[in-house]
């Protein structure tokens, strides 16, 4: 018996390889394309990331230099405000002397006054550091407290009038002048006549801080 031969038909399978060819060629050109277009868009990745941080540390520097200027601005605010009212004292005044005239000052107020009571002193001054807040050690600050010791009242109003007088007063002076604190006390009912005005009512103590500032250089 004969064995079975197959003729190949070429001509029949030409058409299915160059198919198949053009298959292979559309596929190497789209994963070559695909390839790039991922190194494309990868880099192209990359540069905008750069420049993204680039435009974020430029708006960093932008915003920081925002915020100096306001700080610049509220402290220039601060400061021309404070310069006003005679904090950053001129060298040519004589602390010592603005002391003195102080002290007569307000014996002339006290005297003025409706008090039973009118012991004051005025002591030593000494450096006042700033809470969290650095400054060139050059620029010094004084504190000069001054104690207004059993001021005798007849009621609170008078302490209240007392003390404008002597803010209105003070601000003939270079430096700043706060009230610390005013501790009353009231006397005993059962020895003091409210209908009584030849007696104190009340006593006062209050601490008036006198803030003075120098640029003293070594």
């Amino acid at each position: 018996m004969k064995p079975k031969t197959f003729t190949i038909e070429w001509s029949a399978l030409l058409g299915a390889l160059i198919a198949l060819s053009l298959s292979l060629i559309v596929c190497l050109i789209m994963i070559f394309g695909s390839y790039q277009y991922y190194n494309t868009t990868a880099k192209w990745g990359e540069e905008k990331d750069d420049e993204f941080g680039k435009i974020d540390g430029e708006y960093a520097r932008t915003q920081e230099a925002l915020e100096k200027s306001k700080n610049f601005n509220f402290y220039q605010r601060r400061f021309k405000l404070l310069k006003k009212e005679g904090f950053f004292s001129n060298m040519t005044v004589n602390l010592d002397d603005q002391r003195a005239e102080i002290r007569n000052n307000l014996s002339n107020i006290l005297e003025k006054q409706p008090l039973f009571s009118k012991k004051f002193r005025v002591l030593e001054k000494k450096r006042y550091f700033i809470p969290n807040l650095v400054i060139e050690e050059q620029f010094k600050v004084y504190e000069t407290p001054i104690t207004f010791l059993e001021l005798g009242l007849l009621h609170e109003g008078d302490l209240l009038k007392l003390i404008r007088k002597i803010e209105r007063h003070n601000r003939n002076f270079a430096g700043l002048f706060n009230f610390q604190k005013c501790d009353m006390k009231r006397n005993s009912t059962n020895d003091i006549d409210e209908t009584d005005s030849s007696k104190p009512h009340i006593n006062a103590n209050c601490v008036l801080n006198w803030y003075t500032s120098r640029i003293e250089k070594k």
